[in-house]
């Protein structure tokens, strides 16, 4: 099947999903959510969340010690000192012991499925919902306050500058108050949001399941500049000295200046990417759907090399990249149950897979 075809495929994929989200809510394809915290690797997908050790992918524990059918798991796990919180699709929040997966509690009062990771920050959980509610919780688990939006919540909530920004299906982007909830602004953009903001001093930068990109001003979400690209973008832009990095569902990857928009370099891979880049020193690199890890020049844009995982041709590379800690390597989120998850080093080799092979 030519990349093409297979590109056709994944966008109308991506179209049902969403506009199924706008009338049930529903969730779209699974992949592994991932969090790295110093030497270990948490892992949610399917019906479990695994610990994994970071060096060599051996399996520390898994929650629940046995899948169970009625749960599925989908958003990155997120830790905080001695809480692990992860959201299932069973509607339920979990809060673990990070050392052994033991369950701490639960809370039960969302009405959908938990496919965007929760922020806890301070104490406080943030924790968005397919149903349009963000779940306000202190971090044993019991309700402060809620915020509702008119459609599902897929992206994590973001708290810069005494503002909690939180992105919807809606098309809205809110700034609300981290204490009380009270909108301090919101902004209609010109698709829905499945993916957070990226917040700097001075801009807040923003892409949509829609051909642009758009940077807004913090204070009121006014918008400063908008990009036309030439496809939908799945994934949060990365932001570094300037540079605004995206790459859309057509195989494009822009470097766009962050003050302006005007786009610094453009690369066309020839395959759909969903997941959001990383970059190490001087080189981007980019995972495509079609199962190729690409190296970048970060100034030009220039392919360095390109690897290809034949067993991920149909199943493709979807999650965000992950650097690993002292920029050792990356993390690759994969769609393909039999191995959804590789880790390389950073001239392109494949260090270990889990499952391992």
């Amino acid at each position: 099947m030519s990349p093409r075809i297979r590109w056709v495929g994944w966008t109308i994929a991506l179209l049902m999903a969403t506009l199924a989200t706008a009338c049930t809510r529903i969730s779209p394809s699974s992949w592994p959510g991932v969090t790295v915290e110093q030497d270990t690797l948490y892992v949610a997908y399917q019906q479990q969340v695994y610990a994994l050790r970071l060096p060599d992918g051996q399996p520390l524990w898994q929650f629940p010690p046995e899948p169970n059918r009625k749960q599925t798991f989908f958003a990155a796990p997120v830790r905080a000192d001695n809480l692990l919180v992860v959201g299932g699709y069973d509607n339920v929040l979990y809060g673990l012991d990070p050392a052994n997966g033991t369950q701490k509690w639960t809370f039960d009062q969302a009405q959908d499925r938990y496919i965007a990771s929760p922020l806890l920050v301070d104490g406080v959980l943030y924790a968005p919902n397919a149903d349009g509610t963000l779940y306000v919780l202190d971090r044993n688990g019991q309700l402060k306050w809620t915020f509702t939006t008119q459609a599902a919540l897929w992206a994590q909530p973001v708290l810069a500058q005494d503002r909690l920004y939180l992105a919807s299906m809606d098309h809205h982007l809110y700034a609300l108050n981290p204490k009380s909830g009270q909108v301090e602004w919101q902004v209609e953009l010109p698709g829905a949001l499945p993916a957070p903001p990226v917040v700097t001093d001075d801009r807040i930068f923003m892409a949509a399941l829609a051909p642009v990109v758009t940077a807004l001003s913090p204070e009121d979400g006014r918008v400063l500049w908008q990009q036309t690209l030439r496809g939908w973008v799945w994934h949060q832009p990365f932001v570094a000295d300037d540079h605004v990095i995206v790459a859309d569902m057509q195989g494009y990857v822009y470097a766009l200046d962050g003050r302006d928009g005007t786009v610094l370099w453009e690369r066309n891979l020839e395959a759909p990417i969903a997941a959001r880049p990383a970059r190490v020193k001087d080189t981007l690199y980019v995972a495509t759907r079609t199962g190729d890890l690409v190296a970048l020049d970060w100034a030009t844009g220039q392919v360095r090399w390109r690897r290809t995982v034949e067993e991920l041709a149909k199943d493709g590379f979807a999650g965000p990249l992950t650097v690993l800690p002292d920029e050792e390597g990356l993390i690759t989120p994969t769609m393909n149950a039999k191995q959804f998850l590789i880790v390389w080093s950073l001239d392109g080799q494949i260090r270990w897979t889990f499952p391992a092979k």
